[in-house]
């Protein structure tokens, strides 16, 4: 099974500074979000975007290079990712033509699709499927992308501000599928301008 992503990329990223993060570059040739965006060149992407990025002069690469993108431009995005993740299944559920759909971030520019593919593998309507990067001293870390039944939509349409699917997932602990994996790239993410020099 192949599930449709929405890819949540209308953050401001004030930790990283006063450039745009999404912009940053990876290598010579990729930015962020574009390596962000590699694992999912497979299947149908909706990308959430701020409002003012309608006219960006980067749109138009990007989707050349990814013709699978679907902009989505959120208006709500300066109030977090909640809000974002809200307003992007609102707009995209009619497109959706799964059980069950992939929420990731624009972030994450080292993650793989074996990553992906472990996920949605056990994914279903009625579940929640989260990598769970076990660590030494025994703890777990939660990472992406998080796979959420069709159950769940209406319950992630109602959030606001910047909790996104914690809280659900707080409210339904039954339906969550912590999938127990060791590969630390489902929870790397860029914040800071010097978490580049990993890349």
């Amino acid at each position: 099974m192949t599930l449709p992503v929405i890819l949540l990329a209308a953050g401001y990223s004030r930790r990283f500074g006063d450039a745009d993060k999404r912009l940053a570059r990876i290598s010579p040739s990729e930015t962020l979000l574009e390596a962000s965006l590699n694992p999912f060149s497979d299947r149908s992407i909706h990308l959430a975007l701020r409002l003012n990025d309608r006219d960006a002069p980067w749109l138009d690469a990007l989707c050349a290079r990814f013709p699978t993108v679907q902009p989505v431009f959120c208006t709500r995005s300066e109030q977090g990712m909640g809000a974002t993740l809200s307003e992007a299944l609102s707009r995209s559920e009619a497109k959706l033509d799964k059980d069950a759909v992939l929420v990731a971030l624009g972030d994450m520019p080292s993650l793989t699709p074996e990553v992906v593919a472990r996920v949605e593998a056990s994914a279903g309507a009625l579940n929640i499927v989260r990598p769970w990067l076990l660590r030494s001293n025994g703890a777990g870390l939660p990472g992406h992308p998080v796979a959420w039944g069709r159950a769940f939509w209406p319950a992630l349409k109602g959030l606001t501000g910047d909790n996104a699917g914690k809280c659900v997932i707080a409210a339904h602990p039954e339906a969550l599928v912590r999938l127990e994996m060791s590969d630390p790239r489902a929870c790397h993410d860029v914040d800071r301008p010097d978490a580049l020099r990993r890349y």
